[in-house]
């Protein structure tokens, strides 16, 4: 006899609700996980700006790789910057001719 006795009817449907709460456990895990990440990532980008004597004025790869997730070219000039936390903004940009007549 494989696979040992027969199922009780009764016993599938809590079986299933097993099988279900187990899936959402995993998702909830999952969602810490990220969470977890996104703080190690805000506690990161603070400790940099502590160490600044002043504003950030220019280029900064560091805190460029902590917030920025991916960013989208489009044929018409536009960007599309995806950060890590989901957020993403749209902007237009600008010829280098432009940026040294500003």
């Amino acid at each position: 006899m494989a696979g040992g006795p027969p199922l009780h009817p009764r016993s599938v449907p809590a079986m299933l609700a097993v099988e279900t709460e187990n899936a959402r456990l995993g998702e909830i895990e999952a969602a810490r996980t990220k969470r977890r990440a996104k703080r190690a990532n805000i506690n990161r980008f603070l400790q940099i700006l502590k160490k600044q004597d002043a504003l950030v004025t220019e280029f900064d790869e560091e805190l460029w790789y902590i917030f920025v997730d991916k960013v989208k070219m489009f044929k018409d000039g536009r960007l599309a910057v995806s950060f890590r936390d989901g957020g993403e903004v749209e902007v237009q940009a600008q010829a280098q001719e432009e940026l040294k007549a500003a």
